[in-house]
């Protein structure tokens, strides 16, 4: 799931900017939500928290929440105090094990109904659009307020176990496999790399103006095999989007893009059917802002 936020310049705190909050306030609110913070990178115009599920990006008047798991991430915005807030989106996929999930969280009707509960806290248009592929998987966006960010989000799933992640010999390995990808970037990174026992994989990266953002989560399991890649970078991944997919060899991905220019997202678009075979269904998020797109790979 992925909550993302944005305020004005004095915001949830009590007229204090959000980097400013200190880090044992973000620890509670992130234990109500059910994870924990591993580690961190802290620059001057960002923090990037990674989490026991997932990620935190933190700037002064905008805040980046994606989970997964058993965490109930809208349990933070409930936390937040709402003065000065501009605009709230929130997405969530398909459910791999909606069984396991808390109450509230096990179907999009019952999100459905927290997100609604939200509007009375914010006191907003909320647009709630779940979006239907073809093949009977669902995507769920909802918006309060406008659209904060530019972004676009893979997911990739049904990995190859003979991929280059799944048959890296060690971890280091499998770090330099991700590396790369930043090493040929234009700009200068700074990565947060987190193997997890006995599997799984989290990055986060921040570059050296602390505008741009990336994170990657790898669950490998072969029954529920998945991983993420979500950036503003588009430059990025218009570069390496055939080595991510080298590297999982995914049968099914999904696109999320909100990017203003049409042309860039057709060119992303174009980009993935190199190395994808076959665009299922495209669909069109609330206000024509977000694109939602899934490819296939053929057998």
């Amino acid at each position: 799931a992925v909550v993302s936020t944005q305020s004005t310049g004095t915001s949830y705190t009590r007229g204090s900017e959000l980097l400013k909050v200190g880090k044992d306030i973000w620890i509670k609110l992130l234990r109500g939500a059910g994870c924990e913070i591993l580690s961190e990178i802290r620059q001057n115009k960002v923090k990037a928290f990674l989490l026991s599920e997932s990620s935190l990006f933190i700037w002064d008047d905008q805040l980046l929440l994606k989970t997964c798991g058993t965490t109930t991430p809208l349990s933070l915005l409930h936390s937040l105090d709402k003065a000065g807030l501009q605009s709230v989106v929130y997405q969530h996929g398909a459910f791999l094990r909606p069984n396991e999930q808390p109450n509230g969280y096990r179907t999009f009707t019952e999100i459905e109904k927290e997100v609604k509960d939200l509007v009375k806290l914010f006191n907003g248009p909320l647009t709630i659009q779940p979006t239907m592929f073809a093949d009977g998987s669902l995507e769920f966006n909802a918006s309060l307020y406008r659209k904060p960010a530019q972004y676009i989000d893979l997911k990739l799933s049904n990995l190859f176990p003979d991929s280059l992640y799944h048959t890296a010999p060690s971890k280091d390995h499998i770090s330099s496999l991700f590396r790369s990808i930043f090493n040929r970037s234009d700009n200068t990174w700074t990565l947060d790399l987190y193997h997890f026992e006995p599997c799984g994989f989290s990055l986060n990266a921040v570059d050296n103006t602390g505008e741009k953002y990336a994170t990657i989560h790898v669950t490998p399991e072969h029954k529920f095999s998945y991983a993420s890649f979500e950036t503003n970078d588009i430059g990025l991944l218009m570069w390496e989007v055939e080595f991510i997919v080298r590297i999982f060899e995914p049968r099914n991905m999904d696109v999320s893009m909100s990017w203003s220019d049409k042309s860039v997202k057709k060119k992303f678009v174009r980009s993935v059917m190199t190395v994808m075979d076959l665009v299922i269904q495209p669909g069109q998020g609330s206000g024509g802002k977000t694109n939602l797109y899934q490819f296939i790979k053929k057998m």
